[in-house]
């Protein structure tokens, strides 16, 4: 079936979430985990989602599913950041954003701390510039 995914070019949300942490049967966590990893060791296109708005998952939870993701797949911080920005904005056909280049859309989050190495950083947001501008962020 991921084979199969993979040749029509099949794009997979898996919609990780924060609200896996909580999951009671592990062994059911531990299996989508490895189910993810298959998909993308498969070459399928991956489209980093998180169902936000559902109960227990707020819609500023991204940050949270990217490292639940980046936990359940064992993908190294770097992969899970490029799957969530980059490769997720080629997928969606946005192509004036999700990498920093000029000429592009100026969308920025400044974090505290290396969410290259510290996914957890991501949760620590000390500036947001949408479009260039400035937003008015509150301080974790």
């Amino acid at each position: 079936m991921v084979a199969a995914i993979a040749a029509k070019g099949i794009t997979v949300s898996p919609t990780v979430n924060v609200g896996y942490r909580n999951w009671a049967d592990q062994t059911l966590r531990q299996r989508r985990g490895e189910i993810v990893r298959e998909i993308i060791a498969a070459g399928c296109r991956v489209l980093m989602s998180t169902d936000c708005g559902i109960p227990g998952v707020p819609h500023e939870a991204l940050a949270g599913g990217i490292e639940v993701l980046a936990e359940m797949v064992q993908l190294p911080p770097v992969e899970a950041l490029k799957l969530a920005t980059s490769g997720s904005a080629e997928l969606l056909g946005l192509d004036d954003r999700g990498r920093l280049e000029a000429g592009l859309r100026a969308d920025l989050l400044v974090v505290a701390g290396d969410p290259i190495t510290d996914l957890g950083a991501l949760q620590r947001v000390r500036c947001v510039v949408l479009g260039g501008e400035p937003v008015e962020v509150g301080r974790s």
